[in-house]
């Protein structure tokens, strides 16, 4: 996939928000849009409008080498998913070969790595690829802008064989059903009819995710930690949401968040906390969350991914997917099925993007607007 330049007027938005490919799953000869994002499903080349400038949303255009936050290059390894943190230009990432990291030295490479985000080690197709970089640059140009027809860019053959292949290398175990990833991987054909039937459901709009299995874990100090485990279908389609999610909402994360973001790890945030101390500050807050992923309101949530997404179809993916009922399983065997009124599972592959979301107005209310100029590092 490719930014292609556009001569149209901005496109005309569906009533419904809905994605643009839910009649048929053949692709298009011409370039498509989403979320007023000019972006070709068919083609590996670059377009260009007048003058060589990649064409975004219609009339709306963006200089080539336009840098987007800090000026600093960036750089990714391995072809992985995702982009790195806040400040670097998605355009610069098809030359480089070398890991980013934006604040490691070469006394401090053991922060690089492909960070707490997901997936991991991943190579990402161009096509995927280069869509993520379309919809970070232009969420970032444009903080207040809305993405809509995003719905036909999840349901594409690249982003669903991207997602399960991601979600292949994170492992895992079955779901209530039963299924598990050896099974939808068995053989190359096995794998192809479990995509195409997934896929075909998202285009017909009758995909409806199934019940969560919620596990315990127990934990250090002698308590519990509730584990949600969606089934194998779920947890695909919510990768490919995911693909589709992430570059638009790291464009808005906070520098000093650190947690479940690609290209950024626990080192890094060591690395914030040391810089703040040698700026003169003399006291650290350590701070835990009790509960955090459990408490989630999901109206507030949803209200916070509507301000980015006006695509209904996605909207109803995620809601469908904070609302699925809970299955516990005791010791002999018998199941029982709780509503799910508030919080995101802990252990859905969607989770860790939504709980960031959630936090990210307390990152910059503390890092930009408190007195006495506090440094809050998540």
């Amino acid at each position: 996939m490719s930014l292609e330049s556009s001569t149209t007027g901005e496109p005309s938005r569906r009533p419904d928000g809905e994605g643009r490919r839910e009649g048929t799953p053949q692709q298009s000869k011409f370039p498509q849009r989403s979320g007023g994002v000019s972006v070709d499903s068919t083609s590996g080349k670059s377009g260009t409008g007048q003058g060589g400038k990649p064409s975004v949303g219609g009339a709306e255009r963006f200089q080539a080498k336009a840098q987007v936050g800090r000026t600093h290059k960036a750089a990714v390894s391995d072809g992985g998913i995702g982009v790195p943190g806040e400040g670097v230009d998605l355009h610069y990432f098809k030359g480089c070969q070398t890991p980013s990291g934006g604040t490691c030295l070469n006394a401090q490479r053991r922060s690089e790595g492909n960070g707490d985000g997901r997936p991991n080690r991943i190579a990402t197709p161009d096509k995927v690829r280069k869509l993520q970089i379309a919809l970070y640059r232009k969420a970032k140009a444009q903080p207040q802008w809305r993405f809509w027809s995003l719905y036909g860019e999840v349901m594409r053959w690249e982003v669903l064989d991207t997602a399960l292949r991601a979600i292949t290398a994170n492992g895992g175990v079955a779901g209530v059903d039963g299924e598990s990833l050896d099974t939808i991987n068995e053989t190359p054909p096995t794998r192809e009819h479990g995509l195409r039937h997934l896929q075909n459901e998202l285009q017909a709009k009758t995909y409806r995710p199934k019940a969560v299995l919620r596990v315990w874990l127990e934990k250090p100090d002698g308590g519990q930690r509730p584990l949600g485990i969606p089934c194998v279908r779920d947890r695909v389609v919510q990768m490919a949401v995911y693909l589709v999610l992430m570059p638009i909402f790291e464009a808005d994360f906070h520098p000093h968040s650190y947690g479940f973001r690609p290209k950024r790890n626990a080192h890094q945030a060591l690395g914030a906390i040391n810089r703040a101390v040698w700026s003169g500050r003399v006291e650290i807050l350590d701070a835990n969350l009790s509960k955090y992923f459990e408490t989630i309101p999901h109206r507030n949530l949803m209200r916070l991914v509507a301000k980015r997404v006006s695509d209904g179809s996605v909207l109803r993916l995620i809601k469908s997917w904070l609302r699925a009922p809970v299955v516990e399983v005791d010791k002999a065997g018998r199941g029982r099925v709780i509503p799910n009124r508030c919080g995101t599972p802990q252990g859905g592959v969607l989770s860790p993007l939504l709980a960031n979301l959630y936090l990210n107005r307390l990152d910059h209310e503390v890092n930009e607007r408190c007195g006495g100029k506090p440094v809050l590092v998540r």
